[in-house]
């Protein structure tokens, strides 16, 4: 089993101690893609089923880093942000990787980026106190309840900007609880 990438390889027949001719190899990639609930997933997460490439693979690439670095950052990703990680994307797209292995080295730059391992804040503007966002407060109400991100529902209420209503707040803590 060989790693991805290029390799020398080369045989020499020998019958009786003597040196033959160089034999001839075929070296293919085995499908893993038997899995259904696999296949399911990965069409679920990529918009192409295993092993094919989308028709505008670098659109698609740009769409889905869009929605993950927002959901991994827990706040709206700023086209330059998006772009940063492209700039990965487009390095195993040189290369020749597949698409898979293109987003797939996106992605780990996003999953080893501090915005993700940590719950950075944006800095004070002055010494006054200043109010959170709605997407602050969804990400310390979340890791305060549930040590875990905010689901789908506050991160909708943040995007609209309505976590700061006292009486939306207070219902979802009561549906947090």
């Amino acid at each position: 089993q060989l790693k991805r990438g290029l390799h020398a390889v080369s045989f020499r027949v020998a019958k009786n101690g003597v040196k033959g001719n160089l034999i001839g190899l075929r070296v293919a990639e085995e499908s893993r893609t038997g899995v259904p609930a696999r296949a399911s997933v990965h069409y679920g997460l990529l918009g192409v089923v295993p092993g094919e490439t989308p028709l505008a693979p670098r659109e698609v690439a740009g769409n889905l880093l869009k929605r993950f670095v927002s959901k991994a950052f827990r706040r709206p990703a700023g086209q330059a942000e998006v772009d940063r990680f492209m700039g990965l994307y487009d390095r195993g797209s040189v290369r020749g990787d597949p698409f898979e292995e293109c987003v797939k080295l996106a992605l780990k730059g996003v999953l080893i980026s501090p915005d993700f391992l940590y719950r950075i804040e944006r800095p004070a503007k002055s010494e006054r106190i200043e109010l959170l966002d709605d997407y602050e407060i969804a990400s310390r109400l979340s890791y305060f309840l549930w040590s875990t991100m905010p689901d789908d529902e506050l991160f909708g209420l943040a995007e609209a900007g309505r976590l700061r209503d006292p009486k939306i707040l207070i219902g979802q803590v009561d549906r947090m609880l």
